[in-house]
């Protein structure tokens, strides 16, 4: 999440521009390397952190493939000692056998078996391809709201932590649309749902309700968000004040006024 943060310094600072929908982008002066060791450095300790790599597309064209061998490089390093001490270790890395649990979404949707040789690459690929069409559609910070919704919807495990993610881009949500005198609506259905729910529903009902929220949330993402109040009434406020003349042609028309008079 804290490449996301980067996302937030605009091209307008630096004097190039807003691109074509709107965004603000990625860190487009010397500081554009950092995105990208920051992606690496993530997806070295939790594989997951790769499918937030489009936020790259942010960044601009001729920074694009600079970026990507920084993201592979510095995720990477971390694994090199290991790979050159046993060669193995990435063989290994796909060893782990597979199979959805009972409330977990793919069960829900009939996945049955050892799914090890395929589930991983197309969690990862799929979660990739998600990301692009998302920071192309919506916005380059929606990018890691629709990678925490298809590790939801995709993970063969239903262990009680991985509602800590959803929960942070519930409050995101929050925080971005909220209305004066209303409660964290997306907070508190997703802590009902990631962490209240298990507590007395079978799993499948609780893998139902994964789904829907995953299905919630891409659905958020993809439409526009609502202004905040205070934006939107100041917006109303400048739009109903009467256009007032220019204060140079003031003087101009009382001197023509004093000339008539004069004459």
């Amino acid at each position: 999440m804290c490449s996301s943060d980067l996302v937030a310094s605009s091209r307008r600072r630096h004097g190039t521009g807003i691109d074509r929908s709107g965004n603000a982008c990625l860190c487009p002066g010397k500081a554009w390397w950092l995105t990208a060791a920051l992606l690496g450095f993530a997806a070295a300790s939790k594989p997951w952190a790769i499918l937030a790599a489009p936020l790259l597309l942010g960044l601009p064209r001729h920074r694009r493939a600079p970026a990507v061998v920084v993201l592979l490089a510095s995720a990477g390093v971390w694994w090199l000692p290991f790979v050159l001490a046993d060669p193995a270790t990435v063989s290994s890395l796909g060893g782990l056998h597979v199979v959805p649990d009972l409330g977990s979404v793919p069960h829900l949707l009939g996945l049955r078996g050892d799914a090890s040789r395929w589930l991983r690459p197309v969690q990862f690929g799929g979660g990739i391809v998600a990301g692009i069409i998302a920071a192309q559609r919506r916005s380059y910070l929606a990018v890691p709201m629709v990678a925490v919704a298809w590790r939801v919807a995709s993970n063969p495990s239903d262990f009680s932590y991985y509602g800590l993610g959803p929960l942070l881009v519930a409050l995101g949500i929050d925080l971005v649309i909220r209305r004066p005198r209303t409660i964290a609506p997306c907070t508190l259905g997703t802590t009902f749902v990631f962490f209240a729910l298990p507590l007395f529903a079978p799993a499948s009902l609780c893998a139902a309700a994964r789904l829907v929220w995953c299905v919630a949330l891409v659905a958020a993402v993809v439409r526009p968000w609502p202004q905040r109040a205070g934006q939107a009434r100041s917006r109303q406020l400048g739009a109903s004040k009467p256009a007032v003349a220019p204060p140079t042609s003031v003087p101009l028309r009382r001197r023509a006024e004093i000339g008539r008079a004069h004459v």
